[in-house]
């Protein structure tokens, strides 16, 4: 089943036979070429005097990829899908896009509530806030070792990487919610996200903007793509 399509992209359950699928493990490996394949692909879209853009564009638009769909399954079915590497799989376009993500582990984490609590696959937990831990820690296991290949092959750092993945993660959050209609429960989520410290909590928060007698949230960003420095 399709859970997120943004115009000809597609996010995918499973995988399907439309073209090449490449593991997400396969990137972080160290004995792989296949990352520096990607983020050349990737610079030559984006050319500038070094990788540092096309390492923060790349991975920037891998944690949106990600986290729309984890996010999204978080905050509508309260559930926490498998974000082990291995089970990943990906399909780029010529210059390194990212055309669909699909998953193939079948664990997952729920509440004790959830009807599928007792199946053999999930691990059940008991309130939300131990659904959200297990949240975060999954993604932090998941992107661990992608920031170490990225940071190695281009020479941008872990803590800027790690504050591209902190960001995306508060404003998808937040998106999620308006997306569902509750931007307001989308940003209490993002904020509970990021008060347990890790490399994923955000270094400022939201502000409110007012817009034609409406006011939304934006998050304060930190990180920056590095867009400016294209050429």
């Amino acid at each position: 089943a399709t859970l997120y399509e943004p115009g000809a992209n597609q996010l995918l359950a499973a995988k399907d036979d439309s073209g090449a699928w490449l593991c997400a493990a396969e990137l972080a490996s160290a004995d792989s070429p296949i990352m520096g394949e990607i983020l050349d692909r990737y610079a030559i879209r984006h050319p500038a005097s070094n990788m540092h853009p096309a390492a923060a564009l790349w991975f920037g638009h891998y944690c949106y990829t990600l986290e729309a769909v984890v996010f999204g399954m978080y905050m509508l079915q309260q559930r926490v899908i498998d974000l082990d590497l291995n089970n990943i799989w990906l399909q780029f376009d010529e210059h390194s896009y990212i055309q669909k993500i699909a998953w193939t582990g079948r664990s997952f984490v729920a509440l004790d509530s959830d009807s599928a609590a007792a199946h053999a696959d999930c691990t059940a937990v008991a309130t939300r806030d131990a659904l959200r831990d297990a949240l975060r820690s999954r993604l932090i296991d998941s992107f661990t070792p992608l920031i170490q290949a990225v940071s190695g092959y281009t020479g941008f750092g872990k803590p800027g990487l790690w504050t591209l993945a902190a960001d995306y993660c508060g404003y998808v959050l937040a998106w999620m919610g308006e997306m569902a209609g509750d931007e307001a429960l989308g940003v209490a989520e993002s904020r509970a996200f990021s008060a347990t410290p890790s490399s994923l909590s955000l270094r400022k928060d939201f502000i409110l903007v007012e817009h034609l007698d409406d006011t939304h949230y934006m998050l304060d960003r930190t990180s920056c793509c590095l867009y400016y420095k294209v050429e």
